[in-house]
């Protein structure tokens, strides 16, 4: 697991994913600088909690 600081857009959007199919390679990322009456509509994603799943590997011997 990365977490992505600050770091260039074109970068970040390489290790985005699409969330309805979970594919990377049609993912598109533009910087943009909305007005105040733009900003009031935007939904902005901020991390909240990073959570691990474990899951068990078996071996046959």
């Amino acid at each position: 697991m990365k977490l992505f600081g600050d770091v260039d857009v074109n970068r970040l959007c390489r290790a985005m994913k699409c969330e309805r199919c979970g594919r990377k390679d049609n993912i598109e990322c533009d910087v943009i600088v909305p007005v105040a009456a733009e900003r009031e509509r935007m939904t902005v994603r901020r991390l909240v909690t990073i959570q691990v799943r474990k899951s068990p590997v078996w071996r046959d011997d």
